[in-house]
């Protein structure tokens, strides 16, 4: 190559150059477009995968309470089977015999005492018509020694005084046992029209409209005057609300009262296809009607019924009964705490009891107790609570605060958190 050629050549590089920099540039470009797209990109999909690991978590959580109160519903009704069966025999003894009673002639108590205020009055209507003939042969007496005489020694004035002030005295005696009398056949009259008291299911209906229906448990004709939000119940939407309430059915004790009978043909009446069963409306019903209402019910079955079981068994079930209040615990305290928690970083809260203010060296495992899962566990550690000891002197103040503050109505009661838990520290550490 001859140096003129050569030289040729370098002449033609600024020329390429001046072709392929744009293209480069466009290239180098697009490339940092291309990544920055992507760095966005990947935040979001991570983003997207920590909001799914929290989905999962929760939803674990909730699957895991399920659980647990599937296995707390079949404990009490397995406890507490044969005790209402027999409060159920025992009421329709009960009402049986009053009804004999009744049928005849009265309680044996009313009809013993019209009896006796019967004879006693006929022997005073005696005594004061003999009373009478002697009195009035006495005045004839007087009268006649008058008449011969013209004076009043044939007569004997204090005879006389006696005897009028003992008909005075018969005579008022006589009014008294009368108004007995009549105060005595008023009751027992009213103790013949008087009707037995419901039982059941019935006396929560006392007094208003609701009619039973064999079927579907007791139902409105007409919308009452005392009227709940059915949409509070998990699965009851909006749209489905309306047509429960076109069957009569209004408030919470409606359902909470559901006998299995009564949730399955409502079931098969809406089509719901069993989210009455498996949504636990029951159950929901229960904890609504005594969070708004202030009454304790008591389903009349147990909605996670094992397939073993006669469906008789079921329909034996007791009437509903208002559940024994928790004993009371003792007021909070200030001062005077467990010696274990002396030297510890700890602060009292009149409304959430003994909390630790740092994580402490001891921890007990919350999870022992049932219904407190991991997610649950671990909302506890937030509030500073970390052994059974806290929980086992909390009041019932204290109760109803981390049940409000966890979002679980009656959960803490139901589930007897408080006697878990002493059960659990005395376990782990004996008696203190």
């Amino acid at each position: 190559m001859t140096p003129f050629a050569f030289i040729e050549h370098l002449e033609k590089i600024p020329y390429l150059f001046s072709l392929f920099l744009p293209v480069a540039l466009f290239f180098f470009a697009g490339l940092g477009l291309a990544w920055l797209f992507w760095y966005r990109h990947a935040r979001r999909l991570g983003a997207a995968l920590l909001e799914h690991d929290k989905l999962s978590a929760d939803f674990t959580d909730v699957c895991e309470s399920d659980y647990d109160l599937s296995a707390r519903f079949k404990e009490l009704f397995g406890k507490h089977k044969k005790q209402w069966n027999q409060k159920l025999s025992e009421s329709k003894n009960e009402i049986v015999k009053l009804n004999k009673d009744l049928s005849s002639g009265g309680g044996s108590q009313l009809k013993g005492k019209f009896t006796s205020l019967q004879a006693t009055l006929g022997k005073r209507d005696q005594e004061l018509s003999a009373l009478k003939v002697d009195f009035a042969n006495l005045e004839k007496s007087s009268a006649t020694k008058q008449t011969q005489s013209g004076q009043n020694e044939g007569t004997n004035p204090a005879e006389l005084t006696r005897l009028r002030d003992e008909l005075s005295a018969l005579k008022v005696s006589q009014k008294g046992t009368k108004d007995q009398l009549a105060r005595a056949t008023a009751d027992l009259a009213k103790e013949r029209s008087k009707k037995p008291t419901p039982s059941g299911s019935a006396s929560f209906f006392v007094n208003t409209e609701a009619v039973e229906d064999q079927a579907l448990g007791y139902l409105y004709p007409s919308k009452p005057d005392q009227v709940d939000d059915l949409t509070k119940i998990k699965g009851i939407s909006y749209a489905l609300e309306p047509r429960i309430n076109d069957f009569g059915i209004y408030q919470y004790k409606q359902i909470a009262l559901w006998s299995q009978a009564n949730r399955d043909a409502f079931s098969a009446r809406i089509n719901t296809k069993g989210c009455a069963k498996d949504e636990q409306w029951v159950n929901q019903a229960v904890d609504l009607h005594r969070q708004h209402h202030r009454e304790n019910l008591t389903p009349l079955v147990n909605i996670y019924q094992n397939p073993e079981m006669e469906s008789s068994d079921v329909s034996a079930a007791a009437p509903v009964v208002k559940s024994e209040p928790h004993p009371p615990r003792p007021v909070a305290r200030t001062s005077g705490l467990p010696r274990e928690f002396d030297g510890q970083p700890i602060r009292v809260d009149h409304k959430l009891g003994v909390l630790f203010t740092e994580k402490p060296t001891k921890i007990d495992d919350l999870k022992r107790i049932k219904g407190v899962a991991g997610v649950l566990e671990a909302r506890l550690h937030k509030f500073g609570l970390y052994r059974f000891k806290q929980i086992e002197i909390w009041t019932d103040e204290q109760v109803a605060e981390f049940s409000e503050q966890l979002s679980f109505p009656g959960r803490i009661e139901r589930d007897e958190w408080v006697k878990q838990a002493t059960a659990f520290h005395a376990e782990k550490y004996g008696q203190s």
